[in-house]
């Protein structure tokens, strides 16, 4: 008897998962379809090297890579964080940060 309650048991417990589980993966998907932008890992690769002091022309070139970027916003990104380039961080957040102001949506963190 006791192993027949504790085969229920580990079924709800399981079913319960796997309910968890998928209603996660759907609330990511609707995230993602409500958001127009994807993350691009290049963009958090441009954002270190403007922190460790690299060149405009090598950060444009890293985001020129990105399809989210055209001329226009890798020129108005960087207007934007060039100014933060000394904080303490290097920049890093405030480059973050002008990213989501050009893109007009909150994409990276």
């Amino acid at each position: 008897m006791r192993i027949l309650a504790a085969v229920g048991l580990i079924s709800l417990l399981v079913s319960g998962l796997y309910v968890v589980k998928k209603w996660c993966g759907s609330h990511a998907l609707r995230t993602l379809q409500t958001t127009g932008y994807y993350e691009d890992a290049g963009v958090y690769k441009a954002a270190e090297a403007f922190a460790r002091g690299a060149p405009a022309e090598t950060v444009e070139a890293m985001l020129d890579q990105s399809y989210e970027f055209d001329r226009r916003r890798i020129g108005q990104t960087l207007t934007l964080a060039l100014p933060y380039r000394n904080s303490v961080d290097g920049g890093y957040r405030a480059f973050i940060q002008a990213v989501n102001q050009v893109l007009e949506e909150e994409v990276y963190r």
